[in-house]
C-alpha cells in the first residue's frame, strides 16, 4: 500500500482495544509507519484534549497518542482521557526510546527492552520515588503489573526468539519500501561506543563525542556480535521524572533495583491508570555521552518490536468483551 496511508473506514471509539502511547514526535512517527491500514477519526468527547491517530495492526484496532512532553505526570493525564473515552481497551504499550543499563546485561543501541515483572517488581519501577534514609533512596513504587494478554505475548515472543530471528528489520524494511523517508529511521553509520563509568564526556554542546577518547583505557570492551539485528531483553524497566545523564547515578539506579535494563521518563504515570507495558529501544547509555543520533533508529526499533507483540495476540482475544 502506497504512502501515504488513506483512511479506509471510520470506526467507532468502542472498536479499539490497545492503546499505544508515545511522547515524543519522532516516536509517533514511528508508530504510524508500522500501521497496516489507517482509519478516519471518529468525533471526539470535547473534554479529551488528547490527539489520536487511528488504525490497525495484525488485525487489532490499534489508537495512537503522543503525550507531547516528556514526564511521569502528563503520561497519567493522557492515559486518564484516553481510558475515559475508549471503554474497551484492554491494555496500553507505552512504546519510545530510553537510556539503556549496560551493567547487568549486554546492551547496545539500537536493542529493545519489554518490562517483564519478576520476583521484585512488575515489570516498571519507579526509581525517583520513596523515602531517603542512611543508606539512601529507598524506593517505594507500589506499580501495578502488566495485564496477564501482555504477559503471555512476551513468554511467546521470549520463546520464539530462542530459534528464530525476530521480526524488526523485517517491518522496518517493509515500513521504508511503503514510505522512503522511512530511511531516516535505519540504523546510524555510527559507532556503537560505551564509555567506562567515571570518563566523562569531552566537550560541550558539540552533540558527540569527537573529542571523547576510544581506547581500551576508556571504552568498556565488548565482544562483537555476529548478527547486525536488534537483541529484544526482558526485564525491568525504571521510570522517573528526570533525565539521567551520569554513568555514576546510572550505575547507582541499577544497584539499587533489581534487573534493571533501561531508564525512561513515563511508564510510572502510565501503569496505575490501565493495563499497560513499556517498550523502549536504546537510543544511549544514560551517561554524559548521550546525544540525539540514535533516537530515530531506536524508535524504530521499539515500534517494529511492538507490531511484533501485536501480531502474536489472537484478534479474538481482544474483541472479546
Amino acid at each position: 500500500m502506497a504512502w501515504p496511508l488513506r483512511a479506509t473506514k471510520q470506526l467507532t471509539h468502542d472498536d479499539y482495544t490497545v492503546a499505544w502511547i508515545c511522547a515524543l514526535p519522532h516516536e509517533k512517527a514511528a508508530a504510524r509507519n508500522m500501521l497496516d491500514e489507517l482509519h478516519k477519526s471518529p468525533p471526539q468527547p470535547e473534554h479529551d484534549k488528547n490527539i489520536y491517530t487511528f488504525g490497525s495492526i495484525c488485525g487489532h484496532n490499534v489508537v495512537i497518542v503522543c503525550q507531547g512532553d516528556a514526564g511521569t505526570t502528563v503520561a497519567a493525564t493522557v492515559a486518564t482521557r484516553m481510558d475515559g473515552t475508549f471503554r474497551r481497551l484492554r491494555f496500553g504499550l507505552l512504546v519510545g526510546i530510553a537510556g539503556g543499563v549496560p551493567e547487568k546485561e549486554d546492551i547496545r543501541l539500537g536493542d529493545v527492552v519489554i518490562s517483564k515483572r519478576d520476583g521484585f517488581s512488575g515489570g516498571v519501577v519507579a526509581h525517583d520515588h520513596g523515602k531517603v534514609t542512611s543508606e539512601g533512596l529507598q524506593s517505594t513504587p507500589f506499580l501495578n503489573g502488566v495485564p496477564e494478554v501482555l504477559r503471555n505475548a512476551f513468554n511467546e515472543l521470549s520463546s520464539r526468539l530462542m530459534d528464530e530471528d525476530c521480526k524488526i528489520p523485517i517491518y522496518i524494511a517493509e515500513a521504508t519500501a511503503r514510505n522512503p523517508r522511512f530511511q531516516h529511521f535505519h540504523h546510524p553509520s555510527l559507532q556503537d561506543n560505551l564509555f567506562k563509568i567515571n570518563y566523562t564526556h569531552e566537550g560541550q554542546g558539540d552533540g558527540n563525542c569527537e573529542n571523547c577518547k576510544k581506547d581500551s583505557e576508556h571504552l568498556v570492551a565488548r565482544t562483537p556480535r555476529l548478527t547486525s539485528s536488534p537483541v529484544v531483553h526482558f526485564g525491568t524497566i525504571a521510570s522517573g521524572n528526570h533525565v539521567i545523564k551520569d554513568s555514576t547515578e546510572r550505575a547507582k539506579i541499577a544497584a539499587a533495583h533489581h534487573g534493571i535494563l533501561a531508564i525512561e521518563m513515563e511508564a510510572a504515570g502510565l501503569m496505575n491508570v490501565f493495563g499497560c507495558a513499556t517498550i523502549r529501544g536504546i537510543c544511549d547509555y544514560a551517561d554524559s555521552h548521550k546525544n540525539d543520533d540514535w533516537q530515530n533508529y531506536a524508535a524504530a526499533t521499539a515500534a517494529a518490536c511492538a507490531k511484533e507483540v501485536i501480531g502474536i495476540i489472537p484478534v479474538t482475544s481482544l474483541a472479546s468483551k
